[in-house]
Order: structure tokens, then C-alpha cells, then sequence
């Protein structure tokens, strides 16, 4: 059986009728076809005789910004099969044809050359060669890490021939890929890299309360408050996984706890995460008294019946 190849198209629609494209594609599958019960427009494809041959009603949404001149705008999200006659689509709005535009072929994408330099900095580098663009063409390439696939948009704008990435703040592993999808205006192809090996960052453990240094009052419990990232772990990080432990002792485990057991003097308070990869962060506080007043721990049990201590 054929693959059905679906048009997929956003825009905005202004009160007027004025339509303006943001951005077309084509694709075997849509994850999400627009959502729609009933509408004044419709996308349709028509054959070399400008016969129509398909029509889809197209999903009008609110756009909402911060200009007064934009609360009547509409987001529109439409989607088609083009069959193999399908020569042009229009769209057409309360009868009326707002927006046209022919096909064109489909475009062509190859990567010529990938190359990894500057380990440390993590740099790549993209030579490419696709097919003639119209006006609206675009180019987006993603990168992948991980058998999972997880992923980052790391470019959106015009089709580009010749690219360099930075890839500092991205995981890392040996299944890593570049995908580069282009469109010509309407149609798009995409393409894949071999799997390339990019350093792992590891897991990113912060502790972000108590700071480093704080001086805390005696007898006035501390936050523990701790931020885990560890993308390259299918599934992320598990709150579980995190065990603070203070001058030497497990305490508490999870992103937050609260702990009222520190004496007058320092303290070492240090979280772990026990990962495949591990990670820990260490700080220090400082318990002081202040003033001579007792605090409520060292107060005496109050008889209220009595009226004195007990």
C-alpha cells in the first residue's frame, strides 16, 4: 500500500479575511489532526483542472496577545491528504478563496558532512545540500541523545547550507543524532545522521537551601531544598533517589525535608544522588544562639489548669 502523504499548515486569520502562513510541511503521519466541530474554513486541494479533489475543515483558535489591534486574530491549524493529482490547495473562507498556492515538487535533503570538533566545548559542524526554496521555506535540525530518542530543537529559521552547533549545555552519550528537517515552502523531507559519540554531562545536583556559609539561629528548623537534572537517565531523575545527610547521618530523603536536630556550632549538610551516574553537593551552615533569651525548646511544661510550671 502507497504512504499517504498529509499536508500539514499554521497560520494566522485576521477579521478580514487576510491570511497569513507561518509555516507548511508535509508528513506520512499526523500526531494530532486539528480539532474541529464546526467551521467557516476549509483547506482543499485541487488537480491540474482546478478541480477540487479534497477538503478538510480547518480548526480556528483565539490568538491572544498583548495588542488591542490583535483579540480578533484566529491561529489556524490545518491538515490534508495530498493524492498523487493533487496540483494546488486553496483556502477557502465563509465560500470565498482567501489564500492559494501551487505545489511544488517535492523538495530533496542531504547531508553532505557531520563533524565533531572541540570535545570539550562540543561543537558540530553540518554541511547540507537541499532543493531550490520558495518564500516561506525553513529548516530545523534536532538533536537527539539516548536510546529513547530524547530530544532538543536546537535550530528554527532559514534554510541554512552550512551550520556549526554548540552543543555545550546539551547531554551527551554514544547514540547521539542530528535530524534536519526542510521544507521548501509547502513540502518537506528530512534526514538523519549516523549516531555520533558526544561527551555525557553527568547529572546537575544543587543544593539550593541552606546557602553555602548561611548562619542559621539555634533552634529554628532548616529547609533542605535540592534541584536534580539527569537527562541522560531514561526517565529522568527519581526523587527517591535523593538522601541528604547531615554531619555524617541520614535524615531524609527527596527533593525537600526540614531538619530541627542542629546544635550550636557548624554543620555539614550533604545530599546524594544514587543514580547510575552519581552525583552530591556539599554546604556548610553555622547554628548560633542569639540573645539570652531560651528558646521554645528550653522552656518548662506549662500546667495551664494550675496556671504555673509543672
Amino acid at each position: 500500500m502507497r504512504d499517504i502523504t498529509f499536508l500539514l499548515l499554521t497560520g494566522v486569520l485576521d477579521r478580514a479575511g487576510t491570511f497569513t502562513l507561518r509555516r507548511a510541511q508535509t508528513a506520512l503521519t499526523v500526531r494530532a489532526w486539528p480539532h474541529v466541530t464546526a467551521s467557516q474554513l476549509r483547506l482543499e486541494s485541487l488537480d491540474a483542472e482546478h478541480h477540487v479533489i479534497a477538503s478538510e475543515e480547518a480548526e480556528l483558535r483565539p490568538r491572544t496577545t498583548c495588542s488591542a489591534a490583535d483579540s480578533d486574530d484566529w491561529r489556524v491549524y490545518a491538515a490534508i491528504a495530498l493524492r498523487d493529482d493533487a496540483a494546488s490547495i486553496q483556502l477557502v473562507w465563509n465560500e470565498r478563496v482567501i489564500w492559494s498556492r501551487t505545489l511544488p515538487e517535492p523538495p530533496t535533503l542531504e547531508l553532505l558532512e557531520l563533524k565533531t570538533f572541540h570535545r570539550k566545548e562540543r561543537q558540530v559542524s553540518l554541511r547540507m545540500d537541499f532543493s531550490a526554496p520558495e518564500d516561506e521555506a525553513w529548516m530545523a535540525v534536532i538533536y537527539q541523545w539516548g536510546t529513547q530518542r530524547m530530544h532538543r530543537m536546537v535550530y528554527v529559521g532559514e534554510p541554512l547550507r552550512t551550520m556549526q552547533l554548540g552543543l555545550n549545555d546539551m547531554p551527551g552519550g554514544d547514540e547521539c543524532v542530528i535530524r534536519i528537517a526542510y521544507s521548501n515552502g509547502l513540502r518537506s523531507a528530512t534526514v538523519n545522521s549516523e549516531p555520533f559519540s558526544m561527551p555525557p554531562l553527568g547529572p546537575r545536583l544543587d543544593i539550593l537551601k541552606p546557602a553555602d556559609g548561611a548562619r542559621v539561629r539555634f533552634g529554628v528548623p532548616v529547609e533542605l531544598q535540592a534541584s536534580i537534572l539527569d537527562e541522560e537517565r531514561v526517565g529522568g531523575a527519581r526523587p527517591g533517589d535523593l538522601v541528604w545527610w547531615v554531619d555524617g547521618k541520614v535524615i531524609a530523603s527527596g527533593h525537600s525535608a526540614c531538619t530541627s536536630l542542629l546544635g550550636i556550632g557548624n554543620h555539614e549538610i550533604r545530599v546524594e544522588y544514587g543514580a547510575p551516574v552519581e552525583a552530591r553537593a556539599v554546604v556548610r551552615v553555622a547554628v548560633e544562639r542569639v540573645g539570652d533569651a531560651p528558646i521554645a525548646d528550653e522552656w518548662r511544661d506549662w500546667n495551664p489548669v494550675l496556671g504555673r510550671p509543672a
